[in-house]
C-alpha cells in the first residue's frame, strides 16, 4: 500500500485558514514589535507606555513615558519622534501660559486706575496674542483714564513738576505740606491715591527689574533645565519683556537639547551587550541502512 505524504506543523496551518480558523499564536520574535522588543519584555512595556502618551498628546504623562523608555533601551528612531513630540507640547504649553497670564494682568490692570501699569498690560497682551477684542476694550480703557488723569493732574499744579517725574519722596512731602496747611481735602485725597499708585508700579518695576537680573545670573551658569523653569517662571509673572523671555526660552531649549543628547549617551553606554544566540550541532547520522536481499525470479 503506498505511503501517505506527512502532514507537518506548517501545513496543518496553512489549512486551519482556509478553513476559516485563525492560525495558532506564533513565539515572540525578538524583534517584534516598532521599538524592537517583544510587548511582554520591559522594553515592550515602556514603548507601549511611550506611544499611549503620545496619542494622548499630555505633556506630564510624555514627559514621565520618555526617560522610562529610553532607559529600557527603545528604538532610537521611536524616542526620536517622541522627543520631538514633547518639544512640541512644551512650546505650546508655554505660549499658552504665556497667553493666559497675560490675559489675567490684563483684567487685574483694567479694575485698577492705574493707566501706567494698563499701557504695559495692553503692550503685553498684544505681543503675547491675547484676543483681539479684549486688547481693543483695554486700549479703549486706557485712553479714558489717560484723559481723566490730565484732567485731575490740572487741579495740582503745584505737584505736576513731581507727578511727571514719577518722585514718590517728592509727592509724599508735598501731601504732607498740604495737609498741614489744610487744603482741600479732595486735593489731597487725589494725591494720596496717585501717592499709592506710583509706589505699586514702582515696586512691580522693582521686582520685573530683579526678576530679568536672576533670569540673566541663572542662564549665564548654564544649569540644567530643572534649575532655570522656576526663574524663568517667575520672570513671565513679573512681566518681563517679550524679546527677553524669548531669549530666555531659546536657550532654555537649546539645555535641554544638550541634556536629551546627554541621557541618550548614557543610555547607550550603559546598555548590556547582547551576545549571539547559541546553535545547537546538528544531530550525529543514523546507520546506513541494509540492503535488501535481492529476489530470485524462477525461471
Amino acid at each position: 500500500m503506498p505511503r501517505l505524504p506527512s502532514i507537518g506543523s506548517s501545513s496543518v496551518a496553512t489549512h486551519q485558514e482556509d478553513a476559516g480558523f485563525p492560525a495558532a499564536p506564533s513565539a515572540p520574535s525578538e524583534r517584534s514589535g516598532e521599538d524592537g522588543a517583544s510587548p511582554s519584555s520591559a522594553r515592550g512595556e515602556a514603548a507601549l507606555a511611550l506611544k499611549a502618551a503620545m496619542d494622548a498628546g499630555g505633556l506630564e504623562a510624555l514627559q514621565a513615558a520618555l526617560p522610562r523608555a529610553v532607559a529600557a533601551g527603545v528604538a532610537a528612531e521611536f524616542l526620536e519622534r517622541a522627543h520631538a513630540t514633547k518639544v512640541d507640547l512644551e512650546d505650546e504649553s508655554w505660549s499658552g501660559r504665556m497667553r493666559r497670564l497675560s490675559s489675567q494682568a490684563l483684567h487685574e490692570a483694567l479694575g485698577n486706575d492705574a493707566p501706567e501699569w494698563l499701557s504695559c498690560a495692553v503692550e503685553r497682551a498684544r505681543e503675547a496674542g491675547v484676543h483681539a477684542e479684549l486688547v481693543d476694550r483695554a486700549r479703549e480703557e486706557l485712553r479714558r483714564q489717560q484723559s481723566r488723569r490730565e484732567a485731575e493732574e490740572s487741579l495740582l499744579m503745584a505737584l505736576r513738576g513731581a507727578l511727571r517725574a514719577a518722585d514718590v519722596a517728592a509727592i509724599r512731602g508735598a501731601v504732607v505740606q498740604a495737609e498741614q496747611a489744610g487744603a482741600c481735602p479732595n486735593l489731597t485725597a487725589y494725591a494720596n491715591r496717585r501717592l499709592a499708585q506710583l509706589e505699586e508700579t514702582s515696586n512691580k518695576t522693582q521686582a520685573r527689574t530683579r526678576a530679568e537680573q536672576q533670569l540673566a545670573e541663572v542662564l549665564s551658569a548654564a544649569p540644567e533645565v530643572a534649575a532655570v523653569d522656576p526663574v524663568l517662571d517667575a520672570a513671565l509673572r513679573a512681566g518681563v519683556a517679550r524679546r527677553v523671555l524669548d531669549g530666555a526660552w531659546r536657550r532654555r531649549s537649546e539645555l535641554e537639547a544638550d541634556a536629551w543628547q546627554a541621557q541618550k549617551r548614557s543610555a547607550a553606554s550603559s546598555a548590556p551587550v547582547r551576545s549571539a544566540p547559541e546553535v545547537e550541532p546538528p544531530p550525529p547520522p543514523g546507520p546506513a541502512p541494509t540492503p535488501a536481499e535481492p529476489i530470485a525470479v524462477p525461471p
